[in-house]
């Protein structure tokens, strides 16, 4: 099992060369898909997970990648199942596994369960570990479902002990709708790590949600390199050195973290 938070960046704009720590942490990289029959190495503004839907069973070459690439993503629909599922298996990947099936997304946790039991036990026949299935129960907005948070932590345990499977979920997904978003966003992710989720797909460039993962890994000693202590000696650094108009870097806000963020989007779109 995954013993500490991986960050995973949302959009494959943003740029990853700061995140190969996190993510080294869980022994995960991954690389691009040029087309749909190669695979390339990755660098720090290629996204480390393979697209499922681009995946050509018939025609591909070898997979060339430092540490286990992630491949996003098998559902519990008898198509996805039959095509990812053996890509998974012979590269010996783990895979993003998204809890519904042919009749949708069901509100109910408990179907949502099912179908991520299915896909572990469909896994399984193709020789997959349950520990590389990374299970997304689906975070919902709570906007909407008022008892969206408390579904996905119950679900995550569940997975987790049940299944013997890690989890991954969408983060933003559960304040979609609701007046200040960052709060609830990092509330969420910290109560998720707290639930066992090892991995989330959020943005890694705002700082609260960074700091939040920190705090979070240090209370549930997932932390023994310290990584909280240095984040908050060079936040504090760089708050000090603005205060005094020193030469020091001053710490970006998350408007310019975000306006940032949109920038390498449009700037990577601009290069397909």
């Amino acid at each position: 099992m995954l013993k500490h938070t991986a960050i995973v960046p949302q959009n494959f704009g943003y740029p990853l060369g700061a995140l190969y720590p996190t993510l080294e942490r869980c022994g995960i990289y991954g690389l691009s898909l040029k087309s749909p029959t190669q695979t390339v190495l990755i660098g720090p503004d290629q996204p480390f997970a393979i697209i499922g839907e681009r995946i050509n069973p018939t025609g591909r070459k070898k997979l060339v990648a430092k540490g286990r690439p992630i491949i996003n993503s098998v559902t519990g629909e008898e198509d996805r199942l039959e095509t990812i599922l053996p890509v998974v298996a012979e590269y010996n990947v783990p895979v993003i596994a998204i809890s519904n099936d042919e009749s949708g997304i069901s509100y109910d946790p408990k179907v949502r369960f099912g179908v991520a039991k299915k896909i572990v036990k469909r896994a399984e026949s193709y020789g997959i570990k349950p520990e590389d299935v990374l299970i997304d129960p689906l975070a919902m907005p709570v906007g909407a479902i008022a008892s969206a948070g408390y579904d996905l932590f119950t679900l995550v345990r569940m997975i987790r002990d049940e299944l013997g499977c890690n989890t991954i979920c969408g983060a933003s997904n559960i304040s979609f709708g609701m007046p200040n978003r960052a709060l609830l966003n990092a509330t969420f992710i910290a109560m998720a790590i707290a639930a066992g989720m090892p991995c989330a797909i959020t943005n890694p460039l705002e700082q609260e949600i960074r700091n939040t993962v920190y705090a979070a890994d240090v209370l549930m000693g997932h932390d023994p390199k310290m990584n909280y202590l240095m984040a908050m000696r060079k936040l504090a650094a760089q708050q000090n050195a603005a205060a005094h108009g020193t030469g020091t870097e001053a710490a970006p806000n998350a408007s310019d973290e975000r306006r940032a963020a949109r920038d390498a989007r449009r700037s990577a779109r601009r290069e397909r």
